[in-house]
């Protein structure tokens, strides 16, 4: 091995470049760690001797001021960069292929004022080939530079074996650049005016003290051919499109619309002349601000990027300080660098291969895209982020919703914000967090609490046992169990089989789980030892295992099927995928702003609205406080337990929320953050109790069908807001269309049927194709043909966006949240042997006996039951 040479004599010293100063900062701030310190590796093809690898890195350095720079600071009152008369390389020539990963430890901050700062070693790999890694501080170089060397480095190499040494020109100096960029002044208006307003976003740290980690993937040739089709649409480079799309996938990850990240920009527009040949460091990471909600996000951060172009001397820490941000509180731990570095040429046959870089630094994820094959790589600090996010972050980018196809669809009907991100499968997320935070409480009933590892034990025991009877993707597993921990771990078992669950009330009539049961065909039935049901699973008797693993499923594969009331007489099973539901959940994430700590599920299992809960909850960390039967009739007993389990969040109907502010204690409701109305009209006065009671607790509203997986609108009220609630705008990535009785969208403020339209929709009833055809329509609109879901509600679209709903378009009723068709009543009342015809009319409730109700029937003639139903039902 040769070692740098004593005592070198100083032949230039100047200033640090602003970047070079931030980044000398977290150098000092962190001693121990590796930060900036690359390491570039590859594989060099040609017929190389040590000699004469040796001969090429010598001369490299001797002509290049850069590499032979130091960093001093004692004593000073300003940092200097010192460069160092001619030094002997640090090389090694090993005859094999090291057993270590690396180069070696990297230099400390006392290491940094001694020349050189970096060293190589090489080893023969093959006949004619030849690895190199080579270790370098990002502080005296950066990516483009390495390639400039690395080009040299080849050029130099095939001269000497083909004897035509040629001897170069001195290179550029990169003090004439640094010595420049100390005049230069900042736009301090420029940076108030940008940054205002900005809240530094953080991401939740893990358990994972590792260190950092690489992983990579390569879009396909469809992916890339639709961001460069993207990209022409918005009139806007690759790059550019490559940038909007990435801060889509982040501001997922972040779960924000106002994000900031690093942009790494090459820092070459200075006038010192060969600044392209020079080696030194230049690059810059500006603070690139992206709005996620602007209509033209493309055109956004083409803006953008022209204002920070004309500012790319400004480093992220002095944005941040001119921006108002408190002394040490970093913009973004996160930097994107679009890969644009001059090529290595190969010359005489001799070239580098398989060329790789590696720089850690005080960011905690660098995600860097070539768009010339489509790699999208990232560097991460474990610590900050795990794999899970960076897969997240990955599968967002290749997937995103691109603003030409958003455009498209913006010409017709109400669009909520574009989902950001792309939706994860809903299993996934609960054995994420299964694995992360195991000993967490899962789910509370009757105050005992089962931890995620339990439960997921419980539903992997019951997963083999499904699956060891056949049961599988295409299946479905009807579970009749009371409340409690054992129907969440059947419905996640089930799901984990990949097949489709279906929840049915054990206190329905016999008739109706008979009917259930043969409709849905159950492939097996879990119920308990109370069940009746012939040849059901009882829980209890479900052994234990030695795990399971998750069956791959795809997005429409079934998730659980749901049985609403029938038009045609007879309850209908809405099929809702693990795309629905994995969409649903990832829109929820994304429009409340915070996710639950303990929600409190009041909701029947075999209702829709219990979907919300559980798998908000489950996603999420948080614990599932479920009710017992019958526990919303005492309304002091429910607070009682909203206090005790300290419940965050909940949904209920708007009644029974009403009579919980009038017979609680507020001390005993103060714990809640959100609660969410759902299942019926909200009284105007509601809001306001509220407020009264709760100002610090978000109320919302939601409406959906079944059909549209829980939810297609929702208003969000604030306490500052006077206004009456409504059913709101579109939830994120949904479209929903008010439309007239010719299918035409109406004008605003006008009436119409509500329609939905997005990755929510269900995939039908199960079993009946004619139904499916008539609720589930593809409708050409302006041009554009889209699948709907037809409600059959009527609604009409203020001047706010909000919609406010207006009833039904046919006889179907909702009480106490039920949805009910009023012909399935009739149809089971016509069946009597009695009855030869029945109508059912909705008035106020009044009580008629069986014995009333069976001795009028009898009695009356067939033409008058009509009249007579109408009469008592109406009082």
């Amino acid at each position: 091995m040769i070692t740098p040479s004593p005592q070198p004599e100083v032949i230039d010293a100047y200033p640090l470049t602003p970047t070079q100063s931030g980044m000398l900062v977290h150098i000092l701030n962190e001693p121990h760690q590796a930060h900036y310190f690359a390491r570039v590796t590859g594989v060099l093809a040609g017929a190389l001797t040590q000699e004469i690898a040796l001969e090429a890195w010598q001369s490299i350095m001797n002509r290049h001021e850069a590499l032979r720079t130091a960093f001093v600071w004692d004593g000073l009152e300003q940092p200097l960069q010192v460069v160092v008369s001619e030094q002997s390389v640090d090389f090694e020539w090993l005859e094999d292929a090291p057993g270590d990963v690396g180069i070696g430890d990297a230099p400390t901050a006392a290491d940094l004022a001694n020349a050189p700062l970096w060293k190589v070693r090489m080893w023969p790999q093959s006949e004619g080939k030849t690895r190199f890694e080579w270790s370098i501080h990002h502080l005296i170089i950066d990516g483009w530079s390495a390639t400039l060397i690395l080009d040299e480095f080849v050029r130099s190499i095939a001269q000497r074996i083909n004897g035509e040494l040629i001897e170069l020109e001195p290179a550029p100096v990169f003090a004439d650049h640094a010595r420049w960029l100390a005049g230069k002044s900042h736009d301090d208006d420029f940076w108030k005016e940008y940054l205002s307003g900005y809240q530094p976003k953080t991401h939740p740290k893990t358990d994972d003290k590792s260190g950092f980690a690489e992983s990579s993937i390569t879009l396909t040739s469809e992916e890339q051919s639709r961001l460069t089709a993207a990209a022409q649409s918005a009139g806007v480079t690759v790059p550019v499109a490559a940038q909007a799309v990435f801060s889509r996938a982040l501001g997922g990850l972040l779960n924000s619309d106002d994000i900031v990240f690093g942009l790494a920009v090459s820092g070459r527009s200075s006038p010192m002349a060969g600044v392209e040949a020079c080696v030194g460091m230049f690059v810059n990471n500006l603070p690139m601000r992206v709005d996620l909600t602007s209509d033209n996000l493309f055109e956004r951060v083409q803006e953008n990027l022209n204002a920070l172009r004309e500012r790319e001397f400004t480093p992220l820490g002095t944005a941040a300080r001119l921006g108002g941000l408190a002394p040490g509180q970093p913009l973004t731990d996160v930097v994107l660098t679009i890969r644009a570095l001059p090529e290595v040429q190969s010359v005489h046959g001799v070239a580098i291969d398989d060329l790789h870089f590696r720089t850690p630094s005080n960011f905690s994820l660098v995600v860097e895209y070539d768009p010339a094959d489509g790699t999208l790589s990232a560097l991460f600090n474990t610590a900050h982020y795990s794999q899970h996010d960076v897969d997240e972050l990955f599968r967002s980018f290749r997937k995103a919703e691109l603003q030409h196809q958003a455009e498209l669809r913006r010409r017709i009907g109400f669009f909520g914000p574009d989902l950001r991100g792309e939706p994860v499968d809903i299993v996934s997320r609960i054995l994420h967090q299964a694995h992360t935070h195991p000993d967490l409480p899962a789910v509370i009933y009757d105050g005992e609490a089962t931890s995620y590892a339990a439960l997921l034990d419980r539903a992997s025991d019951i997963a083999a046992f499904l699956s060891s009877r056949g049961i599988g993707r295409g299946d479905c597993v009807a579970i009749v169990l009371p409340r409690g921990p054992d129907i969440i771990s059947a419905m996640l078992g089930t799901l984990l089989t990949g097949a489709a669950y279906v929840p049915v009330d054990r206190n329905y009539p016999r008739q109706r789980i008979d009917y259930v049961l043969s409709d849905c065909a159950a492939k097996a039935v879990l119920s308990d030892t109370e069940s009746e049901i012939e040849n059901a699973i009882c829980i209890e008797d479900v052994p234990s295992s030695d795990g399971f693993e998750p069956v791959e499923t795809e997005e429409d594969d079934l998730a659980y099927v749901i049985y609403t009331s029938g038009s045609t007489g007879a309850p209908k099973g809405v099929c809702i995928s693990r795309g629905n539901l994995s969409f649903s959940q990832a829109a929820r994430d994304q429009f409340y702003p915070s996710a639950p700590e303990a929600f409190l599920l009041i909701s029947p299992f075999a209702f829709d609205s219990s979907v919300v809960g559980l798998y908000w909850a489950l996603t999420s960390g948080g614990s599932l406080v479920v009710t017992k039967e019958r526990d919303e009739q005492d309304i002091a007993g429910l607070a009682n337990l909203i206090a005790e389990q300290q419940v965050s969040h909940t949904l209920m109907l708007p009644g029974l929320y009403k009579a919980l502010l009038e017979g609680a204690d507020a001390k005993t409701l103060s714990c809640l953050r959100t609660v969410i109305l759902a299942g019926e009209a909200v009284p105007e006065t509601l809001h306001h109790s509220h407020v009264s009671i709760l100002p610090d607790c978000i109320l919302a509203n939601e409406y959906g069908p079944t059909e549209t997986t829980v939810w297609a609108l929702a208003d969000l009220i604030t306490p500052a807001e006077d206004r009456a609630m409504t059913i709101g705008t579109p939830i994120p990535g949904t479209q929903v269309l008010l439309l007239d009785e010719n299918d035409r969208p109406v004008k605003a403020n006008e009436i119409g049927e509500i329609c939905v339209a997005g990755p929510s929709l269900a995939r039908g009833y199960l079993g009946r194709r004619d139904e499916t055809d008539r609720a589930f329509q593809h409708l050409k609109i302006d041009g554009d043909t889209m699948r709907v879901y037809r409600t059959g509600d009527q609604a009409r679209c203020g001047p706010d966006g909000r919609f406010e709903y207006l009833g039904r378009g046919d006889d179907q009723i909702k009480i106490r949240g039920y949805r009910i068709e009023v012909h399935e009543v009739e149809n089971v009342l016509a069946s009597l042997s009695s009855v030869g015809n029945a109508a059912v009319v909705v008035g106020p409730a009044r009580t008629v006996s069986d014995d009333e109700l069976s001795s009028a029937l009898e009695r009356m003639p067939r033409g008058m039951a009509e009249q007579y139903l109408k009469t008592a039902l109406k009082g």
